[in-house]
């Protein structure tokens, strides 16, 4: 049996590798893409199921829009500043993500607060529901965001909670669209805390699921 010359094996093995395209990147977009899909309809979904904008219909309709429109600019600032890359090709620093990270729950509670007194509201309420439905919302984008930034970052304990707060972000946006509350002591229990205990969560999760394998 003649042998084969090694270099002549390797470059056999290197034109039969670059007949075959790599997938990985498109697969990958795809798979996040779907995943966040997915999340988004389960969001909506648990939004309508409980009422959607009509539960929030004693609020003065010019009041509610301008609540919603803010805070859906809150989530999508939060979400470039949290997970963008920022121009770098390693995302943005880690205080920059951090400092987003530990800001949302407070932005959350001045920018509802800050219209209180604007209307009269129709009812009170501890916030009690409210809380559960922001963490409840919010399950389906963290485990998303989870799931595609798994075993992919150096900081995995900061990315945990910027996607905490991301998922956060984005529930209590649906949450702020169906409660016409916005007294700062319902909005600190039903609106601020439960995304800040979504950060805090997803610290604790970060470090454990997203930080990069080590090599064998």
């Amino acid at each position: 049996m003649t042998q084969m010359d090694p270099y002549e094996l390797r470059a056999r093995i290197l034109a039969k590798v670059a007949t075959v395209p790599s997938r990985t990147r498109p697969r990958g977009r795809s798979r996040a893409a779907l995943l966040y899909a997915l999340s988004a309809v389960v969001m909506v979904g648990v939004f309508a199921a409980v009422g959607g904008f009509s539960h929030a219909g004693a609020r003065p309709a010019a009041i509610g829009r301008p609540i919603v429109a803010g805070h859906l600019v809150l989530a999508i600032v939060t979400t470039a500043l949290a997970l963008g890359r920022g121009g770098s090709m390693v995302g943005r620093s880690r205080s920059v993500v951090l400092i987003t990270a530990l800001a949302v729950p407070f932005a959350v509670c001045c920018w509802l607060v800050g219209w209180h007194g604007t209307y009269v509201e129709p009812y009170e309420r501890v916030g009690v529901r409210c809380a559960l439905l922001t963490l409840v919302t919010a399950a389906a984008l963290f485990t998303a965001l989870a799931l595609v930034r798994r075993h992919t970052s150096t900081r995995p304990i900061t990315l945990g909670a910027a996607i905490g707060a991301v998922a956060g972000g984005w529930a209590s946006l649906l949450v702020d669209a169906w409660c016409p509350l916005t007294n700062a002591p319902h909005v600190i229990l039903g609106h601020s805390l439960p995304v800040a205990a979504l950060v805090a969560i997803g610290a604790f999760v970060g470090g454990r699921v997203l930080s990069v394998r080590p090599r064998s």
